[in-house]
């Protein structure tokens, strides 16, 4: 049975999105050894807490491997799944509604592993900016 570990990472370090963006990253496991995957998943999805009845949604989800697949002990594939435009992040005193990135993987013979990154989903967002040197504008010599 192989000893699973889950890593999410999103593209530029992003942890806001806005309605209509594609969210992306890179979803990674190793393993103490090859294993054989009955699935491997990455889903968005949103919660809600507070007063009141409480409610979900995995709103996207998709496979990474098929059942039966053959995994190499360390495993890295890209994903990206669209943001819907609602609901967006809410932060009320009542009712919050919180949105996340799930990882999740299971072997063959063993129990489900799953990791999960927050995110918040709010129209506005500007897309990462690559990171890197920035080019500074000559100023004139002080006086």
């Amino acid at each position: 049975m192989a000893n699973l570990s889950l890593q999410l990472e999103l593209d530029g370090h992003r942890s806001e999105w806005a309605p209509g963006e594609r969210l992306t990253g890179t979803a990674r496991i190793t393993a103490d050894e090859d294993w054989e995957a009955r699935h491997i998943e990455v889903e968005l999805g949103w919660e809600t807490q507070g007063a009141g009845d409480k409610d979900s949604d995995a709103v996207e989800m998709i496979s990474l491997a098929e059942k039966g697949e053959s995994i190499p002990a360390r495993f890295e594939r890209a994903f990206a799944l669209p943001v819907p435009a609602m609901p967006r992040t809410y932060q009320g005193r009542h009712l919050q509604i919180h949105w996340s990135v799930i990882l999740r993987a299971r072997a063959r013979r063993g129990a489900e592993v799953e990791v999960e990154l927050p995110v918040v989903v709010k129209p506005g967002v500007a897309a990462a900016v690559p990171t890197g040197p920035v080019a500074v504008p000559d100023l004139p010599p002080p006086e």
